[in-house]
């Protein structure tokens, strides 16, 4: 209902008797431009039929200017097929390629002239794996690009901005992955050292080994809830400003408790000499 449509309802509810006809509406309200701009972007779940619990969950995207030409280009994490891995880690890994590759669109509009995205992905060196969950963006190394931390069903990866409109994997390098079931992450400076930090949200202990059925009350087959599966500790990485992080979730108190977390919001506060700070929160 538009705003007008509103105020109308409000003053009919009042007054019944001085009712007037809806006036007419501008069009000044949101639009689906997606294709018409090029982002022709359609998230996969590809649901197997055996009820895997990832399958229902969906994907997260970031407006980034990640070549700094002052212009925000999407970045958008896809699912794809959830296969059951070869090994025992119970964690799906494989690589995400073609139409179930995230994907990276670039904004022209720098370039002048209308609004459109052209889709780099296959010249940024993006290359993730296992069932795309989340991202989050930030210049962790201060070195003036914006990078992507992918959460998933499987590994996360820190993917470095190389500045030349190319990403390079750094996970192992810079210590921050997490094989769990990461849904949500946040960069933010909770130190106050001048470098950013990782907040990452885990969800539930789902593996493969240990998949559980699941019915309605009438015996139906049915996806899993979150309370089927014991849910699993977050963690915090401190960025220790030479390219790589160390783990502190148990010095900070993190792993005092755990929650089934799907978001992970960047609250700011001011500090007491005026500095602003952030601290992570997470949602079950």
């Amino acid at each position: 209902m538009t705003l007008a449509g509103l105020a109308l309802c409000a003053i009919g509810c009042r007054e019944p008797a001085r009712r007037q006809a809806p006036a007419a509406t501008t069009d000044d309200g949101f639009v689906d431009a997606a294709a018409k701009t090029g982002l022709d972007f359609v998230h996969r779940s590809t649901r197997s039929g055996h009820y895997y619990m990832p399958e229902i969950m969906s994907h997260g995207a970031a407006l980034v200017d990640y070549d700094n030409d002052g212009d925000l280009d999407v970045f958008v994490v896809q699912s794809g097929p959830l296969r059951p891995p070869g090994d025992a880690t119970g964690r799906s890994s494989a690589p995400r390629t073609g139409a179930d590759s995230d994907r990276l669109y670039r904004n022209d509009l720098a370039g002048g002239g209308a609004l459109h995205f052209t889709d780099v992905t296959a010249t940024s060196g993006i290359a993730t794996r296992g069932y795309g969950q989340g991202v989050a963006a930030g210049d962790y190394d201060n070195d003036g690009f914006t990078d992507l931390y992918v959460t998933s069903f499987g590994p996360n990866q820190l993917l470095h901005n190389q500045g030349d409109g190319t990403f390079r994997d750094v996970t192992d390098q810079a210590n921050a992955g997490d094989p769990r079931w990461s849904t949500s992450a946040s960069f933010f400076d909770y130190d106050r050292d001048g470098r950013l930090d990782l907040y990452i949200a885990n969800y539930v202990d789902f593996a493969f080994p240990i998949d559980k059925p699941c019915f309605l009350h009438h015996g139906q087959r049915e996806y899993c809830g979150p309370q089927a599966f014991q849910p699993l500790p977050h963690r915090l990485l401190r960025n220790r400003g030479d390219g790589a992080f160390e783990d502190v979730s148990e010095r900070a108190g993190i792993l005092a408790t755990r929650g089934s977390g799907l978001g992970c919001p960047r609250p700011t506060s001011t500090a007491t000499d005026g500095r602003t700070s952030t601290s992570p929160t997470t949602s079950a």
